[in-house]
């Protein structure tokens, strides 16, 4: 079954109104769907909503809902922090971490990481990779994605969570062990560096928040394997698998 994450606006008692042009002319002219096709809608918060195509039009696709469910949210809320790299490898991070089902991702500009991230037309376009990633693998669940901010401002806005940041520098804990003394947070925030690592100052600014530093092994990683691998093992440790 082919599905599309919409909006909430679209989806009415027992129907759903696709109106995104971008949405119409890849169920009609990509996927090449016809009335009566099956069609499962997701509105990024958990809702899935099965059809059946009703009507096609030039701006409109009607749907009628024929089962609806609620996916409950992961037991862990996993906020992800991250340098901006480059753009290909940090396309590639939105994809994999909204797969993973983290609840949001923070772009941050760091003293080593790419110094142009690009402005609103970039978020959008990982907004939009996330969305083709949910649609992809059945994620009911959305990353919220916002405009890159500085570090500092990163760490105002996730200092009430536990945070996890991997470094190559300073006394650092197992990242298993961590976690461990983390049991059972439900929230946590991790926090990864560029290509160089996060520089002495930022390490000591996120200590100073509450950040633990944790190592990921013997193996020096790049940003975007270390992401995905922290991730994974932070919801496999405190119970969201």
């Amino acid at each position: 079954m082919s599905r599309v994450v919409l909006p909430p606006s679209a989806f009415q008692d027992d129907s759903i109104v696709i109106r995104e042009r971008q949405t119409i002319h890849h169920l009609v002219h990509v996927l090449r769907l016809r009335r009566g096709a099956s069609l499962e809608c997701f509105d990024g918060q958990g809702g899935i909503y099965e059809g059946t195509i009703v009507e096609l039009a030039r701006d409109h696709i009607d749907v009628r809902t024929t089962r609806k469910r609620i996916e409950p949210a992961q037991r862990v809320r996993c906020v992800l922090a991250i340098a901006v790299i480059r753009l290909e490898r940090f396309e590639w991070i939105v994809e994999k971490a909204t797969e993973l089902g983290v609840a949001a991702l923070i772009p941050m500009m760091t003293e080593h990481s790419l110094k142009r991230a690009g402005g609103a037309h970039r978020v959008e376009r990982w907004r939009r990779i996330a969305r083709s990633a949910a649609e992809q693998c059945g994620q009911p669940m959305l990353p919220q994605i916002n405009e890159p901010v500085s570090f500092a401002r990163a760490l105002d806005q996730i200092h009430r969570l536990p945070m996890i940041l991997p470094t190559l520098a300073g006394e650092r804990t197992p990242l298993i062990d961590a976690l461990q003394r983390l049991k059972p947070a439900t929230d946590v925030a991790v926090l990864i560096g560029p290509e160089g690592d996060f520089s002495p100052v930022e390490v000591q600014a996120a200590t100073a928040h509450g950040a633990t530093l944790v190592s990921l092994g013997r193996e020096v990683l790049r940003s975007e394997t270390a992401a995905i691998a922290t991730i994974a093992i932070v919801q496999a440790v405190l119970g969201a698998w």
